[in-house]
């Protein structure tokens, strides 16, 4: 069997899988908004859905999404985080769309301090720098990483966040051959994941900062 066979049978694997593990938490969010009275929660519930249904079902997702641009209505705070997850659902087919809507995000959010709104901030930060690094613009993306996401991230105290972007600016150096650097800030990024207690996402943190 030729590599590109076995590599594409691995891939089909990973992501049954993965769409096999989120199934269940997408039933519990579920669950959970149905029975939610608060307009707030009940919003980020469905957030929460369509970033599990994004990775599964983008035309599902894209339903969860109308659902919820007519629950919040004219909440500007609440529709502001839209174009962040409209993001995440075409994050694998239209690449120009999703650094619009990235930066639409940032823009929207920009007036907001509340926590979840910083989150995003970040993680929409996070991923439009991605797409930096893909078309190898890599001293950008680490520019971003050191100068919006882990700063943002800092201020909620999402451990978890900063760690995932140290380890990013990390990997950046190492695939320059700067070793040195690199592991600088994959131990920055293994200091700041031992203090978080979600212990799933620190082992694939620990991990990925490991073998990058």
């Amino acid at each position: 069997m030729e590599i590109k066979n076995l590599l594409f049978i691995v891939c089909i694997g990973l992501f049954t899988q993965k769409a096999k593990a989120q199934t269940p938490a997408i039933d519990s969010l579920q669950q959970l908004e149905a029975v939610e009275k608060s307009l707030e929660k009940k919003a980020f519930l469905l957030y929460d859905i369509i970033d599990l249904q994004s990775e599964i079902d983008t035309g599902i997702a894209y339903t969860t999404l109308r659902t919820v641009k007519n629950l919040v209505k004219e909440n500007r705070y609440l529709l502001a985080f839209a174009p962040f997850y409209e993001g995440q659902i075409v994050w694998m087919s239209d690449s120009v769309k999703t650094k619009q809507l990235y930066q639409r995000s940032i823009q929207l959010l920009s007036g907001y301090k509340t926590p979840k709104a910083l989150q995003i901030t970040a993680r929409a930060w996070h991923n439009y720098g991605i797409f930096l690094q893909m078309s190898g613009r890599q001293g950008e993306f680490t520019d971003i990483l050191l100068n919006k996401v882990i700063p943002v991230s800092k201020k909620i105290d999402d451990k978890i966040s900063v760690a995932s972007a140290y380890n990013a600016v990390g990997t950046v150096y190492s695939n320059k051959e700067d070793y040195q650097t690199a592991l600088n800030y994959f131990k920055q990024a293994i200091e700041y994941v031992q203090l978080d207690k979600r212990s799933i996402k620190k082992m694939m943190v620990l991990a990925d900062a490991s073998i990058s």
